[in-house]
């Protein structure tokens, strides 16, 4: 955990995500167009899953 906070903290402070991330993201999805020109999500949504093997003991609190 300590890794993950780290690395996402020194990617903060060199600036990486505001500078090429974001923007990044934003092209790949097309927001810079408009909303017009924007990616369709709802293409990818799902409705249903399922998991299988379900254990009590790892998921204590997950109403299924």
């Amino acid at each position: 955990m300590k890794v993950k906070s780290g690395y996402s903290e020194q990617l903060q402070e060199l600036g990486l995500v505001t500078t090429h991330l974001i923007p990044l993201v934003f092209n790949l999805l097309h927001l810079y167009g408009g909303a017009g020109k924007t990616v369709k999500l709802d293409v990818w949504s799902v409705d249903q899953f399922y998991i299988e093997c379900k254990r009590s003991s790892i998921f204590p609190n997950l109403n299924l």
